[in-house]
């Protein structure tokens, strides 16, 4: 059978037609992956550490920070910033903020009042940015330590009795302990004095 080679022209033709399709994509996807590339952002959260009572309430504030510079330059920061305290029991007023294209905001705030559970313990409230097509995500952290007040005195309480019982008690006993040691001592010293300078008793 004669082979007149139109498998092989045609093999090379469609190996062609893929190249250049993926050159082609390259092209044009290329400079929009490129653009698309979005800004690394900061989220803090104030205060970092705070200690409050069961069921009491501290005011948060987030701060989305954008990461190009300057700021004035920078794209319209929007997206949303939420609140979570990782089912600990807490509740905030304000559960999340949404940041505008129209706010023109170079950096975002958001501020809640978290009411802690009745449960003593260390929550982690985290405030959370969605970021968007020009900035990144991120996260920041502040630490509320939920204390009883009651356990905390009682506590100290016990501690400062253990301690005051414990430092002068052994030392007035040991103090005492020693002069008795010393007073056993010197009447040993005398009474073998005594014996020695007492005169022998007459042979009979």
């Amino acid at each position: 059978m004669k082979n007149d080679g139109m498998p092989g022209r045609a093999s090379l033709g469609a190996l062609w037609l893929v190249l250049a399709s993926l050159s082609v994509s390259t092209l044009i996807v290329g400079p929009v992956a490129v653009f698309a590339v979005a800004y690394d952002s900061q989220t803090l959260v104030s205060p970092a550490g705070v200690t409050i009572a069961p069921g009491g309430t501290v005011q948060l504030t987030a701060t989305v920070h954008p990461g190009c510079s300057p700021v004035k330059s920078c794209p319209p920061l929007t997206g949303t910033l939420s609140w979570d305290d990782g089912d600990a029991g807490g509740s905030f007023d304000v559960t999340a903020c949404t940041f505008l294209s129209s706010d023109n905001l170079s950096v975002g705030k958001c501020t809640a009042n978290y009411s802690g559970s009745g449960i003593p313990g260390l929550v982690a409230i985290l405030a959370t940015y969605s970021g968007n097509s020009a900035y990144s995500s991120s996260s920041g952290v502040s630490n509320i330590e939920v204390v009883s007040s009651g356990s905390s005195s009682t506590t100290s309480t016990i501690s400062s009795s253990t301690i005051s019982l414990a430092g002068p008690g052994l030392v007035e006993i040991a103090a005492l302990v020693g002069v008795v040691v010393v007073v056993v001592l010197l009447l040993a010293v005398v009474l073998m004095m005594r014996r020695s300078k007492s005169p022998p008793l007459p042979k009979q």
